[in-house]
This record gives structure tokens, sequence and C-alpha cells, in this order.
């Protein structure tokens, strides 16, 4: 491997991975987030329970039956992730964005974990399948898109307070040309994600219900 491809890859592994002790506190958020969402659904009551049942088994047999509404899905599915990518985008711009953007990346683990859970209560063992095929890649595209969004926008926000209170000299607007690029890749991200969890797990899901459900 040449000097100039090592200096490529250190690029682009500091532009995703600028710094370790945020990228495990953030991913550490994200599992708690997931744990938290797989419990809740043992804590809810039953009629609960069998709301989330029911919301799952008439998803399924809407794709089954070729009712699902893949133009509305993707737009409400869209407006969804671009509203949260956004949200980040903006509390980073503030200091007291902080300990939100920490509650977004929370959250956003919460959903997978409970999506995760509900899967496996409907269906039992059966709902092992669909569940991967949830994960992988659509929601790992979704967590990479808030660690990323994460990291720089609780960056920016320290950068912020740093300048403001203690007069630190920090260049903001290399800090912020940054932001500005992780945010576009995040919305192609999202946009690929998004495209996936519309059009490709509904139909693997189909095939995977024609023949083990």
């Amino acid at each position: 491997m040449t000097m100039k491809k090592i200096g490529k890859l250190e690029k682009l592994q500091y532009l995703f991975l600028p710094n370790k002790k945020l990228n495990y506190f953030i991913i550490s958020i994200i599992i708690l987030g997931v744990i938290f969402g797989s419990l809740f659904l043992t804590v809810i009551s039953n009629s609960d329970k069998n709301l989330v049942i029911t919301k799952i088994t008439d998803f399924f047999t809407s794709v089954t039956n070729n009712s699902l509404n893949y133009q509305q899905a993707f737009i409400s599915s869209i407006l969804i992730n671009y509203i949260y990518i956004f949200l980040i985008a903006l509390l980073g711009l503030s200091i007291v964005g902080i300990p939100f953007i920490v509650f977004l990346i929370f959250f956003k683990g919460f959903i997978i974990g409970f999506s995760v859970a509900s899967l496996i209560v409907t269906y039992k063992l059966k709902g092992i399948i669909p569940s991967i095929l949830y994960i992988f890649p659509c929601q790992l595209l979704n967590i990479l898109v808030v660690l990323l969004l994460s990291i720089y926008g609780l960056t920016l926000a320290k950068h912020i307070f740093l300048l403001l209170f203690n007069k630190s000299k920090i260049n903001i607007k290399n800090t912020f040309k940054k932001f500005i690029v992780i945010i576009i890749i995040a919305l192609f991200l999202s946009l690929i994600a998004t495209c996936f969890e519309v059009f490709v797990f509904p139909f693997l899901t189909k095939l995977y219900l024609k023949l083990f459900i």
C-alpha cells in the first residue's frame, strides 16, 4: 500500500472516527437504548402488548397481500429520518443541545431494541429472521448516521462552549465545515436505508413468510 493510499485512509478514518472516547460513549448509549427497548416490552400491560402484536401482524399481512402503500411508506419513513437528522444538526449548534442529542441517541437504540423484541414476541423463534432482515443493513446504516451526526454535533457544541466561555482558540469554521459534510453524507445514507426499509425489507420478508410462517 502506497503512502498516498495510507494518507487517504487515515483522513477517511479521522473523518468518521475523530474521537475514540466520544465514539465509545455514543455506542454505549445506543447499546443501552437497545437493551432498554428490548426490556420495555416485558413491562408494558398485556393490552399494550397485544396492540403491538396486532400492529406487526397487520403490517406483515399487508406485505403478504400486496396491499402496502410503498409511496406513502417511503414518504413517511424519509421524513422521519430526515427530521431526526436535522434535529441533531440543529441541536449541535447550541450548547443546551448536548443532553437532547444524548437523548436522541438513546431513543434510536430504544426503537431498534423495541422493534426487534416485538418481532420475537409476535413470531417467537420464527421472528429471528425478520429481525435480522430489519437490522441488516437498514438499521445499521441508521445507527451509522446517528453515530456520525452525534459525534460531530457534540463536538461542535463543545467547541462553541469552549469558544464562548473559555475563550479557547478553536478553529470553529473547520469543525462546522466537517459537520456540513457529515450532514450531506448522513442524508445520503439515510436515503439508502429508507429505500431498503421500504422496498427491499418487505420483499424479503414476504418470501420468508410464504416459506416458513
